[in-house]
């Protein structure tokens, strides 16, 4: 089967997913806890393993090769997803450096609000702005 599936084998590459899908599933969905992601993750898994195949020594089972590149899949997807911890001070400031006299609600305060975010998240490193722009959706700030 893994001798079809590396020449192409259409009906190879199938079967090869429909013998491993289940149990790769399983570790997935377990590592993670989150179904959704788990199916995001789980799709990646293959597609490596498909990419890789021809790369397949046969120095080990095809199930252990697999098993090793979703769980490192897994490794990958939770660092990548790890918040950093943030204490609250840093995002709010300490009292000496809280404005005694905050911005109003009209126009202009909010248009300078807006001008000062949009400032604040262009300096951030790509990923994390990725991540802010991705919060704020319903709301047009930046």
């Amino acid at each position: 089967m893994v001798l079809a599936a590396q020449r192409g084998e259409a009906a190879a590459v199938r079967e090869l997913y429909d013998a491993y899908r289940d149990r790769i599933w399983t570790l997935i969905l377990f590592s993670l806890g989150d179904a959704q992601q788990a199916q995001d993750v789980l799709q990646t898994v293959f597609f490596k393993v498909f990419r890789g195949l021809g790369s397949f020594r046969f120095e080990s089972s095809l199930f252990t090769w697999i098993y090793r590149i979703a769980r490192n899949e897994c490794w990958d997807h939770r660092r990548r997803r790890a918040a950093p911890h943030v204490p609250l001070e840093a995002i709010l400031g300490s009292r000496e450096e809280m404005d005694p006299n905050p911005l109003g609600n009209g126009p202009e305060t909010r248009a300078e609000r807006d001008l000062v975010l949009k400032q604040a998240v262009m300096r951030l490193p790509l990923k994390m702005r990725e991540v802010i722009v991705a919060q704020v959706r319903g709301r047009t700030v930046l």
